[in-house]
C-alpha cells in the first residue's frame, strides 16, 4: 500500500463546546498527553478532535449547557516532511485545491490547512448536525479567519481519527462490528486454493466430531424425525464447528500464556490485559486496513485514547510511554497516571486546569521564537538544561505535581504524613488535588525544582518550614534562587509559614498538647510502655516515618475547630484557603 500522507494535526481549538468556550491545544507531532484532574476537560478535547476529523458524530450534549445553539471546533493541519520543510508535498498538494492551501509565511515558506467544524441543533429531529468550512489565513492580522466554501471531503479524509474509549476489551471487540479487532479478522485474507483445502478439512472434522459424539448423533436423529413429519424443515446437518471457512472469524479467540506456559482464553484474563490487547491491535489495523480501498495516498492516522492506563498495574503503566510512541501516526491521550507522565519528555505534556474559559492549557514545550515574558524554562537557549534540572530535581513527585491543585512543601517525614490529613479536615473540598511533598531537606535541589515546577505550571505553592537555623537558612537560599530580592517580602507573606524560632513540628505539638503526642506514640507502638513526658519529643523523632498520620488523627479528633490549633498550622490553612478561593495562581516568570 501507499505511504500515509505527510501531514500532522498541529492544533485544535474549541468554542462553546461542552463548556470549553475558547480553548486551544497545540499538539506534539508524535505523542500528546493531556494531563489533569477529573472534569478538567481532557475527554472533551479528545471528543472535539474526533468530531472535527469526522470520526465521531456530534450530539446535543456537545453544546455548552445554558450557552448558545452552536459549537465550533477549528483544526490546523501542517506538513510533516522528513526533511523538516513546511510546504505540502506533491501528493498532498494534489488534494488541496483552492482555497484549502494557505501560505502563512513566505520567509521561510510555511503552508497550512485549516477548517472549522460547526455543530448546530438539527431541525429534522436528529441530535445535531455538523458542517465544515475552510478557514483562510489573514497575514495582516496574523490569524485564521472565516473563509468561503465547505471543506472538501477529500481534504478531511487526509486524516483518519480513531477515538478509543475506556470500555475497550479485545475479547468483546472480536465479535463487535466496526471495532479494530473485528475489521481485522472479518477478512482472513486466504488464497482460494487454501480456502478449498481448509473447507474439505472442516467438513471432515465436523463429520468426525458428530460421529464420535453420542449427544450430537442423538440431536441429528431427533431432527431427522422432525424432517419426515414436517416437509418444509429440510434435512438436518449438525456442524459443531463453523461450516464455512469465512465463518472462522466469528469464533476466533485469543489466548495468553503465563510464565508457567499455560494458556488461558483472553476473556478469563483481567480487564487490564484485555484493554491493552485491544490497543495493541491499533497499529496492525493501520497497516492492513487504513486506506486499503485504493488511491496513492493513505490517510494520516490520529489515535485518540482515553486513559490508556485503565486497569493496568503501576509497573505496566511505566511501559506505556514506549508503547504510545510505537503506534503509527499521531497519538493523543488523556491520563490520570503519574507513572506515565513521569516517563515522558515534558514536551509531550499538556496540563489542563479549569479556568474561566472552561480550561487553561499549559505546555511544557520549547518556544522557538519566544515573545517577551516567555518563561525562562521554555526559551530555546535554556530549555534543555532547565527541563533536565526539573526532571532530575523533582523525580518521583513530578507526576503528582502535574495533577496538583496546590503544592505544600513540608520539611520532613512527619510533615509528609501529618499535613495531608490535617489540611483535608481544615479545607474540606478545597483540599482536593492538594499535594504535600517532602523533598528530604528544605535546603535540597529538589525543593528548588519543586517550587520552579509549580511556578512554571501556575500552581499555588506553599512552604511549611522549620524554625531552627537550618530551616531559616534554607528558606533564605530558596527565595534567592527563585525570585528577585524585591519579591521576597511578598512571597514570605503569601507562601511561607515558618515555625517559631528554634522549633520543629515535633516540639511544637509536644508543647501544644503532650497527651495528644503520647496517644499518637501509643498508636504507633501499642505494645510499648507509656513514654514519660520529658521523653515524648525524642520518641516522636525516632518514629518520624510513622507518627505523622497518628498525630494528625489525634489533632483532628481532639480539636475539630481549626481555631484551636497551634498558630503556625492556622496560618498555613489561612494562606492556602485564601489562594484557592481566589482561583488558580497566574503563571510566573521564573528567573
Amino acid at each position: 500500500m501507499a505511504d500515509p500522507a505527510a501531514i500532522r494535526v498541529e492544533s485544535v481549538r474549541c468554542f462553546g463546546f461542552r463548556g470549553l468556550d475558547d480553548v486551544q491545544v497545540d499538539l506534539h507531532p508524535k505523542v500528546t498527553v493531556l494531563v489533569g484532574r477529573n472534569n478538567a476537560g481532557k475527554s472533551r478535547l479528545l471528543r472535539a478532535l474526533a468530531i472535527a476529523l469526522g470520526s465521531a458524530p456530534a450530539d446535543r450534549d456537545d453544546f455548552t449547557a445554558g450557552g448558545g445553539t452552536e459549537a465550533h471546533i477549528d483544526v490546523v493541519i501542517a506538513p510533516a516532511n522528513s526533511d523538516g520543510s513546511e510546504t505540502f508535498d506533491a501528493r498532498v498538494g494534489a488534494r488541496l485545491l483552492p482555497p484549502h492551501r494557505q501560505t502563512i509565511s513566505t520567509s521561510p515558506h510555511r503552508e497550512r490547512v485549516s477548517w472549522r467544524t460547526t455543530i448546530r441543533q438539527s431541525s429534522e429531529g436528529f441530535a445535531a448536525r455538523t458542517d465544515r468550512f475552510v478557514k483562510q489565513w489573514d497575514a495582516g492580522a496574523d490569524a485564521w479567519t472565516d473563509g468561503k466554501g465547505e471543506v472538501s471531503t477529500d481534504v478531511v479524509r487526509l486524516c483518519r481519527g480513531h477515538l478509543i474509549e475506556t470500555g475497550r476489551d479485545l475479547a468483546t471487540e472480536l465479535r463487535q462490528r466496526g471495532t479494530a479487532a473485528h475489521r481485522l479478522v472479518d477478512d482472513l485474507e486466504l488464497d482460494d486454493a487454501v480456502v478449498e483445502e481448509l473447507q474439505a478439512q472442516l467438513d471432515a472434522l465436523s463429520a468426525d466430531v458428530v460421529k464420535g459424539s453420542f449427544t450430537l448423533r442423538g440431536i441429528e436423529e431427533a431432527l431427522t424425525d422432525l424432517s419426515t413429519q414436517v416437509d418444509a424443515v429440510g434435512t438436518p446437518t449438525i456442524r459443531p464447528i463453523p461450516g464455512k471457512v469465512r465463518d472462522l472469524s466469528t469464533v476466533a479467540s485469543v489466548e495468553l500464556a503465563g510464565h508457567d506456559g499455560q494458556s488461558l482464553p483472553l476473556h478469563l484474563h483481567g480487564t487490564g490485559a484485555r484493554s491493552m490487547a485491544s490497543l495493541q491491535l491499533q497499529g496492525l489495523l493501520y497497516e492492513r486496513r487504513l486506506g486499503a480501498d485504493g488511491g496513492d495516498l493513505r490517510p494520516h492516522p490520529v489515535t485518540l485514547v482515553e486513559e490508556p492506563e485503565a486497569h493496568l498495574h503501576p509497573q505496566a503503566q511505566f511501559d506505556l510511554a514506549r508503547f504510545l510512541h510505537a503506534v503509527p501516526g499521531q497519538v493523543v491521550v488523556s491520563t490520570h497516571s503519574t507513572h506515565l507522565v513521569s516517563e515522558l519528555d515534558p514536551a509531550h505534556l499538556r496540563i489542563i486546569t479549569p479556568s474561566g474559559a472552561g480550561a487553561k492549557v499549559t505546555t511544557l514545550e520549547v518556544v522557538d521564537d519566544p515573545p517577551p515574558g516567555t518563561k525562562r524554562q521554555l526559551q530555546p537557549r535554556f530549555y534543555a538544561d532547565e527541563m533536565e534540572k526539573l526532571r532530575r530535581g523533582v523525580e518521583r513527585p513530578f507526576g503528582e505535581l502535574l495533577f496538583a491543585s496546590a503544592v505544600v512543601i513540608g520539611d520532613g517525614a512527619t510533615e509528609r504524613a501529618f499535613l495531608p490529613i490535617a489540611l483535608r479536615h481544615a479545607l474540606g473540598s478545597k483540599a482536593h488535588g492538594l499535594c504535600v511533598v517532602d523533598p528530604g531537606s528544605m535546603n535540597s535541589p529538589a525543593t528548588v525544582a519543586v517550587v520552579k515546577a509549580a511556578r512554571l505550571l501556575g500552581t499555588p505553592w506553599f512552604l511549611f518550614a522549620d524554625g531552627d537555623d537550618p530551616g531559616t537558612a534554607a528558606v533564605d537560599s530558596l527565595l534567592t534562587q527563585i525570585a528577585d530580592a524585591a519579591e521576597h517580602p511578598q512571597i514570605r507573606t503569601d507562601r511561607v509559614v515558618q515555625l517559631p524560632t528554634g522549633t520543629t513540628i515535633e516540639p511544637l505539638l509536644a508543647s501544644f498538647d503532650i497527651d495528644l503526642c503520647k496517644a499518637a506514640l501509643a498508636a504507633v507502638r501499642p505494645l510499648d510502655s507509656a513514654v514519660p513526658d520529658p521523653q515524648v519529643q525524642g520518641a516522636l523523632e525516632k518514629v518520624k516515618g510513622s507518627a505523622g498520620r497518628y498525630l494528625a488523627d489525634e489533632l483532628v479528633r481532639r480539636y475539630p475547630d481549626v481555631a484551636d490549633w497551634p498558630q503556625p498550622l492556622q496560618d498555613l490553612v489561612r494562606i492556602i484557603e485564601s489562594d484557592l478561593t481566589l482561583g488558580p495562581s497566574p503563571a510566573t516568570l521564573v528567573t
